[in-house]
């Protein structure tokens, strides 16, 4: 039995920023790619843009497609 290549579980590239703040995400993860039953997340679509990046891309890509910030922010609001 052969051994794995050194690369495996390695990204196959130097990022430019220290590398604690990076991991493995999703990198279109918005409405249109979340399945939902009954008010749960069932599922996850679309991934053909994994990469490891910063993980604040993974926000930044959410944020982008809301229409307005201000329904998101009131989405979030607990209910009283």
């Amino acid at each position: 039995m052969s051994s794995p290549p050194a690369a495996v579980g390695k990204p196959p590239f130097t990022l430019p920023f220290p590398t604690a703040h990076a991991q493995l995400i999703h990198g279109d993860l918005h409405y249109d790619n979340v399945l939902v039953e009954n008010g749960k997340v069932t599922g996850l679509l679309d991934f053909e843009f994994c990469a490891h990046d910063w993980r604040a891309m993974e926000l930044a890509v959410c944020l982008s497609k809301v229409r307005s910030p201000l329904l998101l922010v009131h989405a979030l609001q607990p209910s009283v």
